[in-house]
């Protein structure tokens, strides 16, 4: 029963209605730009989701579940699950910083080779392997981890993960509040385990908070009508 209750959300009204505009307009821009969208969204419109949460004290500002919340009911924040890809980089290099254990502790001068890799690992008694590529095709040689960082290049990223260890590096993203099935397989490097939006936002708040994790939340509190 919701009749004559007072509910008090963390939600900021004029930033909501702005994220809503910024979501339906947006797609709408991207289906006039692109065909083969405007096409698609004649069965189904295109759709997307926009979370914006306060680092300090994990209060969600802004949650977008979808472009019309009167033609589809499903909160793309909360329940969808897509591959982070690039936005997992971070917790990798973070996962490397943190072990000072290793002889040669990993820091953000710390230089790895941009060059070809194939990696191999045992999976139910049978050998993978995965040769991951840069997005351009290229190399660039010796690279530091900060730099690889900041221009995004997948093959250093890759040995930074390997380097910490990859158990090490969803421990770390763990901590940071990323509570969706993740397995230690190389790939996860390159985010390729599903995560929801608003774990992935949760997680990044904990970088903006100096390194301390908040619990999102959305509700200050019920009371009912006598108080």
């Amino acid at each position: 029963k919701t009749e004559d209750l007072l509910i008090y959300t963390t939600l900021d009204v004029d930033l909501q209605q702005a994220g809503q505009r910024a979501v339906t307009e947006g797609l709408g821009a991207l289906e006039k730009k692109y065909r083969r969208l405007a096409e698609a969204a004649k069965e189904a419109p295109l759709q997307g989701a926009l979370i914006m949460l306060e680092p300090e004290t994990g209060a969600v500002r802004v949650l977008v579940g979808g472009r019309d919340y009167r033609r589809s009911q499903f909160n793309r924040v909360t329940q969808a699950h897509r591959q982070p890809g690039s936005l997992f980089k971070p917790f990798v290099y973070l996962a490397a910083f943190a072990r000072r254990d290793m002889p040669h502790p990993v820091t953000p001068a710390t230089m790895f080779e941009d060059a070809p890799i194939t990696v191999a690992w045992d999976r139910k008694e049978a050998e993978q392997q995965w040769t991951p590529r840069n997005y351009d095709n290229n190399f660039r040689g010796r690279i530091s981890a900060r730099s690889a960082l900041e221009l995004s290049i997948n093959i250093p990223t890759v040995r930074a993960a390997l380097e910490a260890g990859l158990p090490a590096v969803l421990a770390t993203a763990r901590a940071a509040g990323i509570g969706s099935r993740l397995r230690p397989y190389p790939s996860i490097a390159l985010g390729a385990f599903e995560i929801s939006p608003i774990e992935i936002a949760s997680a990044y708040a904990v970088f903006a908070n100096g390194g301390v994790r908040i619990e999102p939340n959305a509700i200050v509190g019920v009371m009912t009508s006598e108080g």
